[in-house]
């Protein structure tokens, strides 16, 4: 073999290996949808279109949907989230979605859709659609996470182990700080989109949502205060609470999202709060981020506080 052919061959395998880990050009939160079928994409684009953040002050979907339909579906490679709906008449059975990360791309997630035809996808939507939804969430969770495990404030990571006992990866920026008995506010103290993480802990046995609020309630009258006087952070009763019970890393949680006002002052904003029950200690640690950003959408800020509450072990 001549030498120019060894070395053409060498330069195609690095081109195609450095292709193959080329970095995603989409967005967060944006979901690209792809398919032959128009009908078919539609159905997809109009269950994600109709997904919502819950507990914001005002309704934003859960993801930014782009759609792409024809035989220019199959040219889309490079995406961040990927899925592609297929009909095939001959496949039998109920509609199948599996899933694969970095597939061209990274960091990637593609997802496959098969069924039947477009009104099978319409039939099973919502088996199929809350596996979609929940594959996307976690895929987006993890990205965040992943940033933060790469790049954190070290010292305020320490500073949450020192208050609650328990470890809590601080996003880089976040650096102002106050510290209270079993309680510990973190912030970016941004003018705009000021993000930030507070860590406390209070005596029980057991995770109850009503005196969990109450707590919160305590302790944000204590140490977090407006700018007018004898203004204080308090939790909005007025709309319903969410709260869930769920499972990180096989440690069990109570999960609550909301919205908090500061009462005397005019700010306000969504807040998510993990609480972790440690019975052997009689007491519980809670993680909580909430946002204040008046001038901007919550969605991606709200989403990124998520993730670091998921950080907290």
């Amino acid at each position: 073999m001549k030498r120019s052919s060894l070395l053409l061959i060498i330069a195609l395998l690095i081109l195609g290996a450095c292709t193959s880990r080329r970095e995603s050009i989409g967005k967060p939160c944006e979901v690209m949808v792809t398919g032959e079928e128009t009908k078919a994409v539609m159905v997809v684009d109009n269950l994600l279109t109709l997904s919502f953040i819950d507990a914001l002050p005002k309704n934003e979907r859960s993801f930014d949907v782009v759609t792409l339909t024809g035989k220019k579906a199959n040219k889309v490679r490079y995406e961040r989230c990927i899925v592609r709906v297929k009909t095939d008449s001959s496949h039998k059975g109920k509609t199948m979605i599996t899933s694969k990360t970095n597939q061209w791309a990274q960091p990637q997630l593609v997802v496959n859709i098969i069924a039947t035809s477009a009104a099978q996808l319409e039939k099973e939507k919502n088996n199929w659609g809350t596996k979609l939804i929940k594959m996307l969430e976690q895929f987006e969770r993890r990205q965040y996470i992943r940033e933060i495990e790469k790049k954190n404030e070290k010292e305020m990571t320490l500073l949450t182990e020192k208050v609650t006992g328990h470890k809590l990866l601080i996003p880089n920026g976040m650096t102002a700080f106050k510290k209270g008995k079993d309680f510990l506010w973190i912030s970016n103290n941004t003018a705009t989109g000021m993000k930030n993480i507070c860590c406390y802990v209070y005596g029980d046995t057991t995770l109850n949502a009503k005196t969990l609020i109450e707590k919160r309630d305590s302790m944000m009258q204590t140490y977090i205060h407006g700018e007018k006087k004898d203004s204080y952070m308090k939790t909005e009763r007025q709309l319903n609470l969410i709260a869930k019970n769920i499972t990180v890393n096989g440690q069990q949680r109570l999960e609550v999202r909301g919205l908090w006002y500061m009462k005397g002052d005019a700010m306000g904003g969504p807040f998510i709060c993990h609480a972790i029950c440690k019975k052997e200690e009689k007491k519980v640690v809670v993680a909580e981020g909430f946002i204040y950003a008046p001038e901007t959408r919550k969605r991606e800020l709200i989403k990124q506080l998520e993730a670091v509450l998921y950080t907290l072990n």
